[in-house]
């Protein structure tokens, strides 16, 4: 808790299936994600369970930086809404 803020982090996987001349292929993207809530986010929890299936929308953020060892790093954000 940060003065009257929860913050709740957790992992979200999304799959992209298609089908190539007959052959299935699909991609997974994994996100970390971060909420921070004036609420107790206690009513979010039976939703972020392994295999939920979970819809977020928000505004989407592409940023590249230089990290300590000196590789460069491209994030992608979701500011959720």
């Amino acid at each position: 808790e940060m003065e009257g803020f929860f913050l709740v982090t957790f992992n979200l996987a999304s799959t992209i299936k298609k089908n190539v001349k007959g052959i299935e292929e699909s991609s997974t993207t994994w996100n970390n994600c971060s909420l921070i809530k004036r609420n107790n986010p206690v009513n979010m929890l039976p939703y972020l369970e392994k295999g939920k299936r979970l819809f977020v929308g928000g505004d989407i953020t592409f940023r590249e930086f230089e990290n300590k060892t000196y590789k460069n790093v491209s994030v992608v954000e979701l500011n959720f809404l």
